[in-house]
């Protein structure tokens, strides 16, 4: 759903009145869902934050109930270059960041399924167009829609996520020591999701980069 709407959104065939109409229906949604222990799957799924992000690998581990999912976004290194060219450094080109990028570690407890939705592209790898989150009230199940094209999604339902960055001092190493936390633009800092975001939601939807 959110995928077909961000496209219609892009491509011009929805005004802002119903792209904003459609992104306070959305937030409503959200607003019900019990987040107690899945802060990290509001954070990071709540929005857009992982829009055009690669998904590096995707592991099952079904005796422990486990899925793991590994995620990286050129929009980091966008935002890392943004921070060296402040401080005097070299730019980080698109090749050298795809080799060691920093990663995202996406952890889900619980599985109940994955589901693969339509036939994986002929390519390398696709880019994550959009991400939905859904819940079975009932049983207090989660589940989490990627979608890559419009014939091809990945769905995983599942009780709880945690989502963590990976190998940090390589955040040092790509800001030249100068720090240990990703230097996220602001729009990348809207796209991360809490409960206050439901608080205030009547901008209209972000520009994608």
């Amino acid at each position: 759903m959110r995928f077909a709407v961000h496209k219609k959104g892009r491509y011009g065939d929805l005004s802002p009145a119903q792209y904003l109409q459609y992104r306070r229906t959305y937030f409503r949604y959200l607003s019900r869902l019990r987040f107690s222990d899945n802060s990290h799957l509001l954070r990071y799924f709540g929005d857009s934050f992982f829009h055009d992000a690669s998904i590096r690998s995707i592991e099952l581990y079904p005796q422990q109930n486990i899925a793991s999912v590994t995620i990286w976004r050129d929009n980091d290194r966008e935002d890392l270059n943004t921070f060296r060219e402040k401080n005097g450094l070299k730019e980080i080109s698109s090749l050298e960041y795809e080799r060691k990028p920093i990663i995202y570690a996406c952890n889900f407890a619980g599985i109940k399924s994955v589901t693969v939705k339509g036939k994986l592209p002929s390519v390398l790898h696709v880019d994550i167009m959009d991400t939905e989150i859904g819940w079975n009230k009932r049983d207090n199940i989660f589940s989490l829609l990627f979608s890559f094209t419009e014939t091809y999604e990945i769905l995983i339902s599942f009780s709880r996520c945690t989502v963590a960055i990976h190998d940090k001092d390589l955040i040092s190493f790509y800001t030249g020591g100068l720090r240990i936390t990703l230097p996220w633009c602001a729009l990348c800092r809207s796209n991360l999701v809490s409960k206050r975001s439901f608080i205030n939601n009547s901008s209209y939807g972000r520009n994608r980069r």
